[in-house]
């Protein structure tokens, strides 16, 4: 299990593990303890482990994922993706007049999605 740092949401600590890589070592799954999370000292930190083992259980206030091996590559351009919407989202980029952008994002959001579903 290796401590990946403190975030303000479980998709910034999923994007921390997607980028673990040392030496041989990469992130396979992700553990998130919310800002509300009872123990204080576990808040909004995130681990993560570098071994094929994952046992999903139900924890309140922590939230969990796994990093899939082929389909890792898909999840960090994923995760990219997300974050590259989000900023231009928040920069309201859909007023300056480039409405196609809003289609290819849309466009390409699907597809990806498509693909992790589908496992393609």
């Amino acid at each position: 299990v290796k401590y990946l740092g403190r975030f303000g949401t479980s998709e910034e600590c999923e994007a921390a593990c997607l980028s673990y890589n040392v030496g041989t070592s990469v992130c396979r799954s992700f553990l998130y303890h919310r800002s509300s999370y009872p123990e204080r000292r576990f808040r909004q930190s995130c681990f993560g482990t570098t071994h094929n083992g994952w046992d999903a259980q139900t924890e309140p206030e922590v939230d969990s994922g796994r990093v899939f091996g082929p389909l890792a590559q898909v999840q960090r351009m994923l995760v990219w993706y997300v974050r590259q919407v989000r900023q231009r989202i928040e920069a309201r980029w859909w007023i300056d007049g480039r409405p196609w952008e809003v289609l290819v994002a849309v466009f390409v959001a699907v597809m990806i999605h498509a693909a992790i579903v589908t496992g393609v």
